[in-house]
C-alpha cells in the first residue's frame, strides 16, 4: 500500500520494539501477495460469464472438452475397437461421466453391479435406490470402464 512506502528523508528504524529474531528489512518476498492467492480481476476468457447460465452449460465450459475428445473418447475407442464393439460417441461419453459423478455422489459404499442390479428395491437386500440401467446398460458400462 503507498502509506507503507518509505519516503526519502524516513529515519533508520532502530531494532528497539522488535521481538528475539526479527528485523527490520525486506527480504524481496511481498507478503501480502503471498499471503492472499486471490486475484481481484479474475475472469473468464472473451468476457464469459456463467450469470444466468444453467449448470450443463457452465459444466462445458469449465470442462476440459477438447482433451476429453481429442484423447479421452480417442483412447476409449481404441480399446472398444480393439475389442470388437461399437465404438462410443461423445455424448455417450458425456453421460458415461454423468453416471460416474451420480455413483460417486452416493459415497455409500454401493458397488457398480449395486447401481445397475435388475433386482426390485428392497431396504434390506437391494438397498441402492437408483437404477441406473435405463441410461445406460450394465455391460456397455462395463466395456467403457475397461
Amino acid at each position: 500500500a503507498p502509506e507503507n512506502i518509505p519516503t526519502a528523508d524516513t529515519p533508520v528504524p532502530t531494532s528497539q520494539g522488535l521481538y528475539p529474531g526479527q528485523s527490520w528489512g525486506w527480504d524481496g518476498v511481498d507478503r501480502r501477495r503471498a499471503i492472499v492467492h486471490s486475484d481481484n480481476n479474475a475472469g473468464f476468457h472473451n468476457s464469459w460469464s456463467p450469470v444466468k447460465k444453467g449448470w450443463v452449460k457452465i459444466f462445458l465450459k469449465l470442462f476440459m472438452l477438447d482433451w476429453l475428445n481429442d484423447v479421452c473418447l480417442a483412447q476409449t475407442n481404441k480399446g472398444m475397437e480393439a475389442q470388437g464393439l461399437q465404438t462410443v460417441s461423445f455424448g455417450e461419453m458425456l453421460r458415461y461421466i454423468g453416471l460416474w459423478v451420480l455413483m460417486a455422489s452416493f459415497g455409500c459404499g454401493f458397488t457398480v453391479d449395486d447401481f445397475f442390479s435388475t433386482r426390485e428395491y428392497d431396504e434390506h437386500d437391494n438397498p441402492c435406490l437408483v437404477n441406473l440401467i435405463k441410461y445406460m446398460h450394465k455391460s456397455r458400462f462395463k466395456a467403457i470402464t475397461r
